[in-house]
């Protein structure tokens, strides 16, 4: 017997749900259960197994007189008799489980009205428990609503859902409705707690909230995955890894430590593997946005030992949250990948470097001179009287009149650097051969132009240049780290 079926709760106060736990147990105290009842939440959360219990609970002797009087305490499943037992396993007759996805049209539903008006011949009630309820047709919905409306009296429907937004209103206001949330992370690993004692594994509770991480808020899964993992011969953090599909959080550092080093080679190289692997998608990026999350948080404490700055990551956590909304490729992580390759070619970075070897200071000869450009003039003959050190001293100034006029000019010039050559001469000096051209295109230039023409009190000789970036004790004097450029690059 497969644990799912072994380890299925056979009573309202072993449900591993709280919320439906407790619910349940108030109606029970009720003395009073409606005749039609709509649970709704996403698989593997206990519907089925909860309208089980209910039937069981309606078809206990101990509560016979509860029931046909609706007036007392009625009683949660205890010790099982071989009727409750058949109905918690599915296979009494008093109990009628459909399908709605393959039985879904008007004549199923006259089928189950025709069951619902024959009484038990044993026990109390009947139980009819569709599941899916909506992929019922419209005409099945109006031939069931006159059936809600006016059941039989020995019987209690209960329809399941993943979808509650589908189920009519009409149908819904005639139904008390259950909500199953998708399970916390501890709900489930205490729930695997408990069969890991009883299977008398040896799994350390890390590795068990690693498995209940990993069945993304589902019981099923995470006791299907914890049954997979038993048949280990031993259970490392690796073959763990590779059982759930998913990275350890040194999976993760790597590929964070490869944006941030804007290595494509080598993140392609990562991404290949994560497909030879067979890493689950959606467990991968769940993990990667969750590990990005914990650095986030890391990097606002006192003794921040986060592995990048708090402006990066939550730059990646910004561009990265909606991945798995928008995710319809058939290759497995493509949209992650290019996502990051997108950021990195952005940055306008070209990896030929090697090793661990520092850029040329910029205050060294750093400036190509095949990429120092001044375009061709624009049919203009006049002097150039304006002054470049007023233009350097007020650049701030010039950056907040591009941001009004021209805001991706202004991201552009966001890391630039303003170098006076002469007295009526200004050099842009940009990290990234993009960045040079985005700047040298007319509309960008010429805007440049004009608001340096105003700022420096006349006309100047404007130039673009590319330099090497600068070493990282340079960027710390200013303030900035190369994980705060990193989010500047990748805004661009």
């Amino acid at each position: 017997m497969n644990w799912n079926r072994k380890y299925r709760p056979t009573s309202f106060a072993s449900l591993h749900l709280e919320s439906v736990r407790n619910e349940m147990l108030q109606l029970l105290q009720s003395g009073s259960i409606p005749q039609a009842l709509l649970f709704a939440g996403p698989k593997g959360t206990g519907k089925t197994t909860a309208a089980r219990v209910l039937a069981a609970v309606l078809n206990d002797s101990k509560n016979t007189a509860v029931i046909t009087k609706q007036k007392g305490i009625l009683q949660d499943v205890g010790e099982l008799t071989a009727n409750q037992a058949s109905i918690l396993a599915g296979s009494s007759f008093l109990v009628r489980e459909m399908d709605a996805a393959s039985n879904r049209g008007i004549d199923d539903i006259r089928q189950l009205k025709e069951a619902a008006f024959t009484p038990p011949p044993i026990g109390i009630r009947s139980i009819f428990i569709l599941d899916e309820a909506h992929m019922l047709t419209t005409e099945a919905w109006n031939a069931l609503l006159k059936l809600l409306e006016e059941p039989p009296e020995h019987v209690i429907f209960i329809l399941a859902t993943t979808e509650l937004q589908k189920i009519p209103d009409t149908i819904r206001s005639r139904c008390r409705e259950v909500f199953f949330s998708q399970a916390s992370t501890q709900e489930i690993a205490t729930a695997l707690a408990t069969v890991v004692k009883k299977e008398k594994l040896k799994l350390e509770p890390a590795k068990i909230e690693q498995i209940a991480e990993a069945a993304n808020g589902s019981f099923r899964d995470g006791i299907k995955l914890l049954e997979q993992i038993a048949e280990l011969k031993s259970i490392t953090e690796q073959t763990l890894a590779t059982v759930l599909g998913k990275q350890t959080t040194a999976g993760y550092t790597e590929l964070l430590e490869l944006v941030l080093a804007k290595n494509p080679t080598k993140l392609l190289t990562f991404f290949e593997q994560l497909r030879i692997n067979n890493t689950d998608e959606q467990a991968f990026l769940k993990g990667f946005l969750n590990f990005l999350h914990v650095q986030l948080i890391s990097s606002y404490t006192k003794n921040s030992q986060a592995l990048a700055n708090e402006t990066v990551l939550r730059y990646l956590l910004t561009q990265l949250q909606n991945i798995s909304k928008n995710s319809s490729s058939p290759l497995p992580h493509l949209s992650l990948e290019l996502a990051l390759l997108n950021m990195i070619a952005k940055s306008g970075i070209k990896q030929k470097q090697t090793g661990k070897k520092m850029p040329p200071k910029v205050g060294s000869s750093t400036v190509s001179v095949a990429a120092t450009m001044t375009p061709k003039p624009i049919k203009t003959a006049k002097a150039h009287t304006g002054s470049s050190k007023k233009a350097c001293d007020h650049w701030e100034e010039i950056l907040a009149s591009c941001s009004k006029q021209n805001f991706g000019l202004a991201t552009l010039l966001r890391s630039a650097r303003a170098i006076a050559l002469g007295e009526n001469s200004l050099e842009i000096r940009v990290f990234y051969d993009f960045h040079r051209e985005q700047l040298l295109q007319p509309k960008f230039y010429t805007t440049l132009c004009d608001i340096i023409e105003q700022i420096s009190g006349g006309s100047i000789l404007l130039s673009v240049a590319t330099t090497a970036l600068p070493s990282e004790a340079e960027i710390i004097e200013v303030g900035k780290t190369p994980l705060q450029q990193l989010a500047v690059d990748a805004l661009m």
